[in-house]
């Protein structure tokens, strides 16, 4: 994201003009596919064309790092704004030039200026649509089931809590046999695992192992609970229908390690800061020149000694 938004910027810095509007809005159609899960299910479809489905899932399925980094976007896609926006009030406090146009302006012309204020306005619009969900998120298919119940939920990629049941129905990944009439979990559900229990009247004994299973001493049963994924009820928010018609008539219980995660110390984040900065302020100094950027030069720098920029600036700033 911040390569685009640099690349963007120099190029109205370069040239000016209004062409930057449609792939502004291009980006942003890109940036919401990406955030709501729809470009990787078009690849997960992409791939089950091309090889076949564990595969696809190997190379393109979602994870719980993947999905952390989609709700780190909310934060971070600010990050990049920074160094644009201090370079211009760093340069409206040296020259103290209010002009829109110019070597010395500020944002240095007006459609520039403009890409700043449109593209924090598309973010704002991106994070609403995506923390509100006034699109729909992509929907979960059988093949990332069947691959999250082979992990474990100490493991920080766990997309899904898996939990441990008895006598779990085969042949539907779903189980909407757990469900009741209303779409909501089944009391039997919780009460299944007594099923096989010796009938009442009949001395038993029951005792619960670290190793969940159920071991039954009057007729020497054990039964053993089946790990898997963590299924919710049926969902019934605006878009549960889309997602039914996909193939997803459940929700998703996410992974213990998406809960409960501590906010990161200020000097961490602000060092993430500070990174995501340079390397927006660093790229924009290879395209336009260190010496544009500050206001020393009338003219953007051209050439080899754009490449030389990147690892030391000679003094006076070449022009």
């Amino acid at each position: 994201e911040g390569c685009r938004l640099t690349a963007t910027f120099s190029g109205v810095i370069l040239g000016g003009g209004w062409g930057w509007i449609s792939t502004s809005l291009l980006s942003v159609a890109l940036n919401l596919s990406a955030r709501l899960g729809w470009t990787r299910f078009m690849l997960l479809q992409l791939g089950k064309k091309l090889c076949n489905g564990p595969k696809a899932m190997a190379l393109f399925g979602p994870t719980g790092w993947s999905k952390y980094h989609d709700e780190l976007k909310i934060y971070a896609g600010w990050f990049r704004f920074v160094s644009i926006i201090a370079l211009c009030v760093a340069r409206l406090i040296s020259y103290g030039v209010f002009d829109v146009e110019g070597s010395k302006a500020p944002a240095f012309n007006f459609s520039a200026l403009m890409v700043i204020i449109c593209l924090m306005a598309a973010e704002m619009f991106e994070d609403q649509i995506v923390t509100k969900e006034l699109l729909p998120v992509n929907p979960a298919g059988p093949g990332l089931l069947k691959m999250n119940a082979n992990g474990d939920n100490a493991d920080p990629a766990q997309l899904i809590t898996l939990e441990h049941l008895f006598n779990v129905p085969q042949g539907d990944p779903w189980r909407m046999s757990d469900l009741e009439t209303s779409g909501k979990l089944s009391l039997k559900r919780t009460t299944s695992s007594t099923d096989s229990l010796p009938s009442k009247g009949v001395t038993q004994e029951v005792t619960a192992t670290p190793s969940l299973v159920v071991q039954c001493a009057s007729t020497a049963e054990t039964m053993v609970p089946q790990k898997v994924v963590s299924l919710g009820s049926s969902e019934t928010d605006r878009w549960s229908r889309l997602r039914k018609w996909f193939g997803q008539p459940r929700s998703l219980n996410s992974s213990a390690a998406l809960h409960g995660l501590r906010e990161l110390p200020f000097a961490i984040q602000l060092s993430f800061v500070g990174i995501v900065s340079e390397f927006t302020l660093g790229l924009l100094a290879l395209l336009v020149g260190a010496g544009y950027l500050r206001g020393t030069c009338e003219n953007v720098l051209v050439g080899p000694d754009r490449i030389l920029g990147l690892v030391y600036w000679e003094l006076p700033l070449p022009c």
